[in-house]
């Protein structure tokens, strides 16, 4: 059992990567008894294979994929959509308290990126894209769309 703030629950503990935000050192449950070595959490909890990394930046959670080769249509399409999504009551910017950037951060980054020539890489990315061009709704847009959705399913798929 894993002990969290909201209870108690099952999860497998083999072959997983815990991150400590905070940059402190791990800091472990195993029912009621704290560890503050992964050493520890494993024998406690029959675990193995585990590794802990601490300090801020973080381990890469998601995948990446080749940069696409927008044509310059493309890019103004992508601009157009996320430039258009931003004023949309809700899309919060910044960072959450967990250090993870917001999603209107991410439309800025993104506008900011693709002005440079750039494309997405991350799945967070191509989810932001996606919603922007959707909700854009054009020829153009429903084009790129088009495009780059079987290249995010394939790139990202769950295993």
């Amino acid at each position: 059992m894993w002990r969290s703030s909201t209870g108690t629950n099952s999860v497998g503990v083999h072959n997983n990567n815990w991150y400590g935000l905070s940059g402190s050192g791990p800091d472990f449950w195993w029912g009621s008894t704290q560890y503050f070595t992964i050493s520890g959490f494993e024998t406690a909890s029959g675990g193995s294979g585990n590794s802990v990394t601490t300090g801020l930046g973080g381990p890469s959670v998601f995948n990446t994929t080749a940069a696409l080769s927008f044509t310059p249509g493309e890019l103004t399409t992508a601009i157009a959509a996320l430039t258009a999504v931003q004023s949309i009551a809700g899309i919060d910017s910044g960072t959450s308290s967990y250090g993870v950037s917001l999603p209107g951060a991410r439309i800025s980054s993104l506008i900011t990126r693709f002005g440079a020539g750039d494309s997405p890489v991350t799945l967070p990315e191509y989810i932001v894209l996606g919603f922007a061009l959707t909700r854009y709704d054009t020829t153009a847009s429903n084009a790129l769309l088009t495009r780059i959705e079987p290249i995010a399913t394939t790139a990202f798929q769950w295993t």
